[in-house]
């Protein structure tokens, strides 16, 4: 086909009807009319199939321009094909990601469930072992004045850390605050 083309513009470089004139493009012996298009170029019909006419300069110029086009489409497939390898990378990235919060949700649902096994387990502890935060406390001991030694006893109650005691005896009476510090 660019053996033909090339025939062809060789023909029209040296060949320019006169207005009126039809142009005829002669093969061995057969003929073949060359129309003229609406915006001034030719074309002509051989085989059945449609050539349009280019005049050497031309043809010189679309081919320089099909070289750049050519370029850019390679440069261009490059890049698709770079840009596709990276959407790739993406998509694995993501499928990764999805699947390493799926694992870390699954991992904070047994954590949680732990935690509350063992918030059940500590309250059971406490209710079992009569662990309660309020204790009511009472005592019995001796008190000296001077020679004189006194029996007395005491009554309070307590809230986690804390203490608080009434003291009586004869002829006495005192009141405590404490704290309890565990061992």
């Amino acid at each position: 086909m660019k053996t033909m083309l090339m025939v062809i513009s060789l023909v029209l470089g040296s060949t320019v009807p006169c207005p009126g004139q039809t142009m005829v493009l002669q093969r061995g012996s057969e003929k073949f009319p060359v129309r003229e298009l609406p915006d001034g170029g030719r074309s002509v019909v051989l085989d059945g199939r449609t050539y349009f006419l280019v005049a050497k300069e031309d043809l010189a110029a679309l081919s320089a321009e099909a070289e750049v086009l050519r370029a850019l489409v390679t440069k261009n497939d490059t890049l698709f094909a770079k840009h596709d390898a990276l959407l790739s990378h993406y998509a694995r990235f993501e499928e990764s990601a999805e699947t390493l919060v799926r694992k870390q949700e699954s991992q904070i649902e047994q954590a949680e469930s732990i935690n509350k096994a063992y918030n059940e387990l500590y309250n059971e502890l406490k209710r079992i072992a009569g662990m309660s935060p309020w204790s009511i406390t009472g005592g019995i001991g001796v008190q000296t004045f001077d020679t004189d030694a006194r029996i007395m006893g005491a009554l309070g109650f307590g809230y986690q850390h804390w203490t608080a005691q009434y003291q009586f005896a004869q002829n006495y009476n005192g009141v405590l605050v404490g704290f309890r510090l565990a061992l």
